[in-house]
């Protein structure tokens, strides 16, 4: 089995896949790296005043969860059809805003993912991360844990998807690149706003898992805590901060377009953004320069949004 035979899809937000045909080929996500690992919670079986007993030598805690992650770029239409955005749902915080179509729901919600054959059930983003440098494709990293993994299965491929259905929806036009999108707000405020080759945004979700008697898997999450930060990079820095940093003062997003001017899911209150809103603040900064070379800088905005 090589890569060919591993598309990626993300499902309808708290459900599972119904079938194998049909249903999920409209949320296959062109990934271009996955990674799955799996792991029990096991601690050794000991005892004082007795030996190890070799046929049960480890206890089991909770119940076994599977990490996955997730690299891919964006495209404004990844597949052909009216509901071909709704692979990027599960970035969205909200927690439904278009017929069928449900976001996390701030970390609340779970998705289906199927990798290749196999099906991970109530998987919840961890948090995802996005790469966006000078005239190159926008790039995502998303980390999900599934709770309720396949069990009995081996790996399996899908040779389901040819080479020209990818062909097909993977148009130039609507790949987004760093070049297309538009950073607004007053980050002039922050850095130098002449340069700004660079930026970096990710969001993190953190939840405890609920368990009751009787059940191995759990039963409901409390949500802890959901926060942000965007990383600028620029050639300056506007201003040095005391010890309680620069409170923004109005939003600073980068808006994801195409070379067309589409937007992703912009049903979604105007499309999908990177942003920090006014009330962050500007908790750290660093510059550098080498010999010969030009000033680094970059500032790094935290928001706690839950």
């Amino acid at each position: 089995m090589t890569y060919k035979d591993f598309p990626i899809y993300i499902g309808y937000g708290n459900t599972d896949f119904i079938s194998d045909w049909g249903y999920y080929r409209k949320f296959m996500i062109f990934a271009d790296s996955v990674s799955v690992s799996h792991s029990s919670s096991s601690t050794p079986n000991r005892r004082l005043g007795s030996n190890v007993d070799k046929n049960d030598q480890f206890s089991y805690t909770s119940d076994s969860v599977s990490s996955i992650a997730i690299g891919f770029n964006f495209y404004s239409k990844p597949i052909e059809n009216t509901e071909g955005e709704n692979v990027y749902g599960f970035l969205m915080d909200g927690s439904d805003y278009q017929g069928n179509l449900i976001g996390n729901a701030t970390g609340s919600n779970f998705f289906p993912i199927r990798i290749g054959g196999n099906v991970y059930k109530k998987c919840y983003i961890q948090d995802y991360t996005v790469n966006v440098s000078a005239f190159e494709a926008v790039k995502a990293t998303v980390n999900f844990k599934c709770y309720d993994p396949p069990e009995t299965d081996g790996t399996k491929s899908d040779k389901g998807v040819n080479f020209e259905d990818y062909n097909d929806a993977m148009s130039g036009r609507s790949l987004i690149t760093a070049n297309t999108c538009e950073l607004v707000g007053l980050y002039n405020n922050v850095v130098s706003a002449d340069v700004i080759p660079s930026i970096s945004f990710s969001k993190k979700y953190s939840r405890t898992p609920v368990y009751t008697l009787g059940s191995i898997k759990p039963t409901d999450f409390l949500m802890d805590a959901v926060e942000s930060q965007m990383k600028i990079n620029s050639t300056g820095l506007t201003n040095f901060s005391n010890y309680s940093g620069i409170k923004l003062e109005d939003t600073v997003a980068l808006d994801i377009k195409d070379i067309d001017g589409n937007e992703i899911l912009p049903q979604y209150f105007g499309g999908f953004e990177l942003a920090c809103h006014s009330g962050a603040k500007v908790n750290a900064y660093d510059y550098n320069i080498q010999g010969g070379d030009t000033i680094k800088t970059s500032a790094t905005i935290s928001e706690v949004i839950f």
